[in-house]
């Protein structure tokens, strides 16, 4: 496509002089800083390279003759408007350059990409060049954007090179007098990289941001080989970096001026093993570590940089750094302002260092000259150091603790040493936040801020009893750091954003780490070598580099329950030889390779565990024996389960649908029993057996609506159990590899499937000596019912052959016996239970309904009524109907009716009336009943001792009345329904015994009840005669 080209006026001003740049031996001649070069007219080309050898005699001249994307114009051989994909250079670069020493030429406004096989590679390559000005290009997608090598006065200005694998803009080797300016070399390793023995180099206002190829720097002065010295860094842009704005190895002499360098993840400008720098009136905030780092350097001056806001220190002093001035910066709104380690004979003068968290720190120095720096009050305490065993004048130990203010407490179990609500910065150059060692008093670390420590943020050394609670121990080494210590308690910590683990226990027995926070760490929770008898529960463990919950090497009897650990690596990793742990309860979601991962660990149960969305829901990898994995659901992976050269395993009841790949996989694993599991509607397979697994026994398993295959048996699979699985309505049921032999497939269910079997392997047996399997296409006739087809099954396809002599019968529905309730039962508040007999020999399910089939209940056992569902019937008659399923789908039903009566009878006592008198001879009574559905009625004289059955023909007994005491007799009626509801109601007469007769009595008993929503009346007359008063 040719490029559209505008008229240019194109100003050289080759080697800019800057008041501040010292010792610069840039030298061009006056000719190149004045000529005005106009572009040639003409459309864009495409070519596949350039190459001009400048040993050839006369090549610039033939090639501008030759080419028309190269002329001569006012004293320079032009190259512009090209447009190279380098990908079949010859030359691995788009534009090389090689051995031009004398004549003048410029590059411009030509794009190059995919010259990117070996490492020198690039855009534009200028080798053993000089006169060379290299201008508006882009050299994008490159191993190196633009590269020079053994190259002097050649000047590279503003050109796009970003995007490259390596370098945007690379000077290698005896470059010298070099011009770089105004270039944007973004999204590389290096955005600028002078390598060995480059000097007097002018790098200016260019950007170089975002450099971050597994590590990267903006602009990189390395003289690893030779030293690089007298370059000149100013006013460029250096952001955002994966490691360094700047930085100078072994680059003497350099000056580093008016710079930005913000927001990069170690320092702003790293010095290192240099001598005789001055790094002046840069801006170096934001970094995540450092504003200025310089090691093993000296005689460098540093002043007058502004340094803000840096999240560890603004300017840090280490290793040999002796005899520097730094002086007159502004520092603030760091962590730590200046740190000085092990380097001497500073001047640290006249800086202005406000708002930091701690001012100047200096240890193992000697001769440091600190003063009239301005400096604020600390905002944090110093890091504490416990050690109960050390002894004499200022020792560290309890003892001098407990006077300090930040502790309380006596260290009694009841009366505990306390540490709470400190703010403490290791300033990413102490160890420890908090460090206690050997300790065995009680004591509590709760609600404390720790961070930036070089080591961990608590570490505890041989220390038992201690509770950590609530504490916030994030952005350092390692969050929580436990070694040898037992019967402690990590509580609700936070420990998110640490270099390496959130909490790490070693060799530590006994501790209860619970609902913790431990967020984008390398790995969570690490419970390392030989740490035993742990609970695990609760924590929330997401979104770490590795591992969310790591149990590595010979520990054994934690329990890890009820945590969280997704989008790690791994969510939960037992590795190397972790023997009888419990993983139960825990969600391990969206991690990449496995939710939970287990590699040379035996005995372990991993049971109720959710597995989803991983690569691998649970992966068993690799000499793995003895393991009990049951009860986990793990749905949404790449593979539910898979079994990698494990053996010995029990993988039982698991749920492994809707998997990418398959829901269950095994490879070169033996012995392992598969039973009982859900693998269903699964992209590929139910369950796959890949090669080398014998003796496996795959058996009660249900593998439905796979895509592909419902068990796939795949090269060299011998001597397996296939039996008691429900194949269903896959688009293969079971497939048998051409090197699988003698494995024994019977009793299984073939159901709906595109085709039910293929067979290539080898003395397979498709049934048992006594039945085979049930096959939906072939189900009879079965004459003598013996359950088993009278002819043999001959539809097996595939290479072998293979015939199901014993197929199994259809045996119909099966048959329900209810037991109890019996017709006509009646039942109040509390549901009834219930007992049937279900008689199947493939039964599936069994369920009942008490609202006409609307809602439907399963039960596995004789138990009782869904309580919520009978409280939400009315009273009445009501119809239980229990039905039952067999794995063919035929369904049996039987039902019962029972009445629901939650309303008890109400009972009406006409007479006698309250306080009525009586003789000798028992008192008529008439009393009205209301119930519906009435059982049995009585009375009583004593409150319920002695009771007194009510029916037609019944006379109060005349006995018990002539033996009662004169005086008040309280008379209680009774009445109960067949729902078992109750009712009374009594009345109180008086008995006396006058002279003269009893008039006769009758007893009237009137029954109201309720047939067809009519009230039906029955009243039952006992009459009994006058009879003389004894």
């Amino acid at each position: 496509m040719k490029i559209k080209r505008e008229q240019l006026v194109v100003l050289l001003i080759i080697g800019l002089i800057f008041p501040l740049m010292i010792n610069n031996n840039i030298n061009f001649s006056d000719e190149q800083k004045t000529t005005v070069i106009n572009p040639k007219s003409s459309g864009g080309y495409t070519v596949p390279f350039i190459h001009v050898d400048g040993s050839i005699a006369n090549i610039w001249s033939d090639t501008a003759d030759d080419y028309g994307w190269c002329y001569f114009d006012n004293g320079f051989y032009i190259i512009e408007n090209v447009t190279i994909d380098a990908d079949d250079s010859p030359t691995g670069s788009g534009i090389l350059i090689n051995n031009s020493k004398n004549e003048y030429f410029i590059i411009r406004n030509c794009t190059i990409f995919n010259a990117d096989y070996v490492f020198s590679d690039s855009g534009i390559l200028l080798e053993n060049t000089n006169n060379g000005t290299i201008i508006n290009n882009i050299c994008s997608g490159n191993n190196q954007g633009i590269y020079l090598k053994d190259c002097e006065g050649n000047s590279i200005i503003e050109n796009n090179a970003s995007n490259n694998n390596v370098n945007g803009i690379f000077l290698q080797t005896n470059c010298d007098n070099n011009n770089i300016t105004g270039n944007t070399a973004n999204d590389n390793t290096f955005g600028i990289q002078l390598e060995t023995n480059c000097d007097y180099n002018n790098i200016t206002l260019n950007t170089v941001n975002d450099n971050d190829y597994s590590f990267g720097y903006g602009i990189y002065i390395n003289g690893y080989s030779e030293i690089c010295g007298n370059n000149i860094i100013f006013n460029n842009t250096a952001n955002k970096n994966d490691d360094y704005g700047i930085y100078i190895y072994k680059g003497d002499d350099t000056s580093i001026i008016n710079n930005t360098a913000k927001n990069n993840k170690e320092a702003g400008i790293s010095l290192h093993s240099s001598n005789d720098i001055n790094v002046t009136g840069n801006n170096i905030n934001i970094n995540n570590k450092y504003g200025i780092y310089v090691q093993n350097c000296d005689n460098s001056n540093i002043t007058g940089n502004t340094i803000n806001s840096n999240l560890e220190i603004g300017i840090y002093l280490y290793s040999n750094s002796d005899s520097n001035e730094i002086k007159n910066n502004t520092i603030n709104r760091n962590d730590l302002g200046i740190a000085l380690d092990q380097s001497d004979y500073n001047n640290i003068t006249g800086n202005d260092l406000k708002y930091n968290n701690w001012c100047i720190y200096e240890t193992d120095c000697v001769g440091n000259i600190i003063e009239y720096n301005d400096c604020s009050s600390p905002t944090v305490e110093f890091p504490i150091y416990i050690d109960d065993y050390a002894t004499g004048v200022d020792a560290h130990n309890w003892t001098w603790a407990k006077d300090r203010s930040w502790c309380s407490g006596t260290g009694t179990s009841w009366d505990p040493y306390i540490i709470e609500n400190l703010k403490i910065s290791g300033f990413g150059i102490i160890d420890y936040g908090i460090d206690i060692r050997n300790s065995n008093v009680s004591f509590i670390i709760r609600e404390c801020l720790i961070y930036n420590s070089d080591q961990a943020g608590i570490y505890l050394d041989n220390v038992n009893n201690s509770r950590l609670i609530n504490n916030n121990c994030s952005n350092n080494n390692n969050g929580i750091d436990i070694e040898y210590a037992n019967n402690n308690t990590i509580s609700g910590n936070t420990a998110n954003g640490n270099n390496h683990d959130g909490i790490n226990l070693k060799e530590s027995d006994y501790n209860y780490i619970t609902g913790n926070t431990v967020n984008d760490n390398d790995d969570g929770i690490c419970i390392d070598i030989s740490c035993d008898n742990n609970f695990l529960g609760g924590n929330f463990a997401n979104d770490n580099r590795d591992l969310g919950i790591s149990i590595v090497e010979e520990c054994m009897n934690n329990n890890i329950s009820g945590n969280t650990a997704n989008g790690n690596y791994d969510g939960i990793n037992l590795y190397d030889n972790c023997i009888n742990n419990t993983i139960s309860g825990n969600t391990a979601e969206d991690n990449d390779r496995a939710g939970i991962y287990l590699f040379e660990c035996d005995y372990n149960s991993l049971t109720g565990n959710n597995a989803s969305g991983n690569n691998n829901g649970i992966f068993i990898e690799d000499k793995n024996k003895n393991n009990n994995i049951t009860g986990n659901i793990l749905n949404n992976n790449d593979c539910g389960i898979e079994i990698y050269y494990s053996d010995f395993n029990s993988i039982i009841g698991n749920t492994a649908n809707d998997n990418s790949d398959c829901g269950i996989n095994i490879e070169g694993s033996n012995n392992n029993t598969i039973s009982g599991n859900n693998a269903n509607n699964n992209t590929n397979f139910g369950m796959i057996l890949e090669e080398e697994n014998n003796n496996n026994t795959i058996s009660g398993n249900t593998v439905n609506n796979n895509k592909d295959t419902g068990i796939y048996m795949d090269d060299d699979c011998d001597y397996n159990d296939i039996t008691e699985n429900i194949v269903y309505n896959n688009s293969l049921g079971i497939y048998l590899y051409s090197d699988c032999g003698n494995n024994s497939i019977y009793k299984n269910l073939f159901l709906k499937n595109g085709k039910h079997s293929v067979d290539d392997g080898t003395d397979n047996k498709w049934n048992s000596t006594t039945i085979g399997n049930y096959w939906d296409n072939h189900t009879g006739p079965d004459a003598n019912n013996d359950g088993i087809v009278d002819d043999p099954y001959t539809f097996i396809g595939g290479f072998a052959e293979s015939i199901d002599y014993l197929p199994i019968a259809e045996d119909g529905a099966p048959v329900i016996t209810i037991n109890s309730p019996i017709s006509g039962d009646g039942f109040g508040t509390t549901a009834p239970s219930f007992d049937v007999t279900v008689t199947d020999n493939f039964l599936n399910t069994m369920w009942y309904s008490i609202d006409g089939g609307l809602l439907n209940y399963t039960f596995t056992e004789n138990d009782m009524i869904n309580q919520t569902a009978w409280d939400a019937l009315s009273d009445g008659p009501i119809t239980l109907q229990f039905y039952a399923d067999d794995l063919f789908g035929h369904i049996g039903s039987a039902g019962v009716n029972i009445i629901k009566d939650t309303i008890a009878p109400i009972i009406i006592i006409n007479s006698p009336v309250e306080g009525a008198k009586f003789g000798k001879t028992a008192p008529l009574f008439n009393i009205t009943v209301t119930e519906v559905n009435l059982d049995v009625m009585w009375y009583s004289f004593d409150g319920g001792v002695t009771t007194y059955a009510i029916t037609n023909n019944t006379i109060f007994n005349q006995t018990t009345w002539t033996v009662l005491a004169p005086g008040n007799v309280t008379i209680t009626f009774y009445v109960r329904d067949i729902a078992g509801n109750e009712a009374t109601e009594e009345v109180t007469v008086i008995k006396s015994v006058p002279s003269g007769l009893d008039p006769g009595f009758i007893i009237i008993i009137v029954v109201v009840s309720i047939v067809g929503g009519v009230a039906v009346i029955t009243v039952v007359y006992i009459f009994m005669k006058k009879r003389a008063t004894p």
